[in-house]
């Protein structure tokens, strides 16, 4: 059974980039530092105005100030206290280092001169890994797990299987997934026939949920109900969403690791699924 779950950790900005941070306050690694003095909006590659993170555009300005306006206000509202005699509570300090924590990012939408429709798109805090991936067996033992930096595309998944099961001897009876029908149209439309012997059913919550009946395709490659050996006296044999159920419990750690490390959030990651 293989699924993911949305824990993470501070990654480079860059896409799908891979190499670790020097401290999970950065934005970038070391590879892309350059990137810093580059304007945080999409697709504008002017170089950053003075004390800004935005170039002199004045639309990419108002991201700027859109983005930092709430920072400001909670400043103006702890002034407010200070001056009225009552004590800050230092947990709602923002520090200097601490205002960029997070994924973060803002959107604009407007219109151009010609009256098209756009939408301006700016990161100015920290980009976090997109999930991580299980594969595990029914009855709760994890296999494997794979940080996704960029998202849970069907390529990863596909690649993340196979380094699982490297062999078509190692290869599942079946390996389920709750976008299976994708998953078996990837494997077709790149003729990888590596999991020519498995069957590849999507998990019992993810088809009566997320699946169109009129989807033939899926209705015919991956309904679970199709497959006998799943069932025993008209009951599932196995469940089917395990990876869902441990990702619960996964999900409770979330605010312990989001701001480690790489090295310390792989650690501990490790040692509670070897545990």
């Amino acid at each position: 059974v293989c699924d993911g779950n949305t824990i993470s950790h501070p990654c480079c900005a860059v896409h799908d980039c891979k190499m670790p941070l020097d401290s999970h306050w950065l934005q970038f690694c070391s590879d892309h530092q350059n990137l810093c003095s580059i304007c945080a909006v999409e697709g504008c590659n002017l170089p950053c105005s003075p004390g800004s993170k935005t170039c002199h555009i004045v639309e990419h300005n108002k991201l700027e100030e859109a983005y930092y306006k709430p920072a400001k206000a909670l400043f103006q509202l702890h002034a407010r206290l200070t001056r009225a005699g009552l004590s800050v509570p230092s947990d709602s300090v923002i520090g200097d280092e601490g205002e960029d924590v997070g994924e973060e990012s803002i959107e604009c939408d407007g219109k151009s001169d010609k009256g098209n429709a756009y939408c301006l798109k700016a990161r100015f805090g920290t980009q976090c890994t997109h999930n991580e991936q299980l594969i595990m067996r029914p009855c709760g033992i994890i296999l494997a797990q794979a940080t996704f930096y960029g998202s849970e595309a069907i390529s990863a998944v596909n690649e993340f299987a196979k380094a699982v099961f490297p062999t078509p001897q190692s290869t599942p009876e079946y390996f389920i997934f709750d976008n299976n029908c994708k998953l078996h149209a990837h494997q077709e439309a790149k003729q990888d026939h590596h999991f020519s012997d498995t069957v590849l059913p999507v998990d019992v919550f993810h088809f009566n949920s997320k699946h169109k009946e009129t989807d033939l395709y899926c209705q015919q490659q991956c309904n679970p109900a199709a497959f006998p050996d799943l069932l025993e006296n008209g009951k599932w044999c196995f469940n089917t969403s395990i990876c869902e159920q441990t990702n619960v419990w996964l999900g409770g750690y979330q605010a312990i690791l989001s701001n480690m490390t790489v090295h310390r959030y792989n650690f501990y990651l490790d040692e509670m699924i070897k545990r």
